[in-house]
């Protein structure tokens, strides 16, 4: 699924979530470790540098962080990721540690989307 660029925040003045390594937890219930926040997509042309959106049709107002396992193009995985199902795998198994750190990633994510909103605010002036 495509997002358009304007409905993006950026992740790039955040290293501490971009340079890190997550779990997805697939819809299957399967559990896929070594995904990372992508910074481009072959396959998602709208991405230009690490991103999040809460604008996805099928769940609006969820964020989604887009992300991609880094495998071979046999195996090669990206996309759109809830962030309730994803989380550094540094922290696995430790289900505090990962709500506190939803919870920290959230608040980034609606201070973007707070900006990235009077951005647009201002620009219709």
């Amino acid at each position: 699924m495509s997002i358009a660029k304007n409905l993006q925040v950026s992740l790039s003045d955040y290293t501490i979530y971009t340079n890190d390594t997550y779990t997805v937890k697939r819809t299957s219930g399967l559990l896929d470790a070594g995904w990372t926040i992508a910074t481009e997509s072959g396959l998602e042309p709208t991405v230009d540098g690490p991103c999040a959106t809460k604008h996805c049709a099928k769940d609006t107002g969820v964020w989604r962080i887009f992300l991609d396992n880094g495998k071979t193009a046999d195996e090669y995985v990206c996309g759109w990721r809830r962030l309730e199902t994803i989380w550094p795998t540094r922290l696995s198994n430790d289900e505090e540690a990962i709500k506190v750190w939803r919870e920290a990633f959230v608040q980034i994510l609606d201070t973007l989307e707070a900006k990235r909103l009077e951005m647009f605010k201002t620009e219709d002036l």
